[in-house]
């Protein structure tokens, strides 16, 4: 009988370390992950591209995410490199739901094909992004993106600009959203 209560200890414990195991290897691939988005993130703010392009593909290496591809396609992008900006939309459009990159992989898709002079194809995209962001986020930029898509007639110097600084303060506001509960997409904080 002793020797079966043993085995029962033995093999629960066993089992418990076995979880433990998984859940702490699950928990470090995603601190990995993170800690190569926040660097890479605050590289592209830096203007190092090539770095933080290095540091979005080491984390959608750790886990293939559409966030980690299309940042690695904003770097990509600042680098003149349209080749592989493209690739990592389009990867990043395969790797999974969007979520806070749909705007991001919108824009910059748009940009590639404004960028290449697919003029038509970009200004439908354009319209898409707009539509779609105008819904979801006020950011008080969009009026001139807004005109230039109605004009036809795009800047584009100022229209990556203005792309750039909206999907970044969506991005902040989703992140800062998700870790506090309030903000702009504080629903109960628009209640009267």
């Amino acid at each position: 009988m002793q020797g079966q209560g043993i085995r029962k200890v033995l093999c629960l414990g066993i089992l418990g370390l076995t979880f433990l195991t998984v859940a702490c290897s699950s928990t470090s691939t995603y601190s990995v992950y993170e800690r190569d988005i926040i660097t890479g993130k605050q590289l592209l703010l830096e203007g190092d591209y090539p770095a933080a392009r290095g540091d979005f593909l080491k984390a959608s290496g750790t886990e293939r995410r559409p966030e980690a591809l299309a940042l690695a396609a904003t770097a990509s992008y600042k680098l003149d490199d349209l080749q592989a900006t493209a690739q990592y939309l389009a990867e990043a459009e395969r790797a999974g739901k969007p979520g806070t990159s749909y705007f991001r992989i919108a824009g910059y898709k748009a940009l590639i094909m404004l960028r290449e002079g697919r003029k038509e194809e970009g200004l439908k995209v354009l319209g898409v992004y707009i539509q779609a962001f105008k819904k979801a986020y006020d950011s008080d930029t969009m009026p001139r993106v807004e005109h230039m898509w109605k004009k036809g007639a795009v800047d584009l110097p100022t229209l990556e600009r203005l792309i750039d600084r909206q999907v970044t303060e969506y991005e902040n506001a989703m992140d800062w959203f998700s870790k506090t509960r309030t903000g702009p997409f504080d629903k109960n904080s628009w209640r009267s």
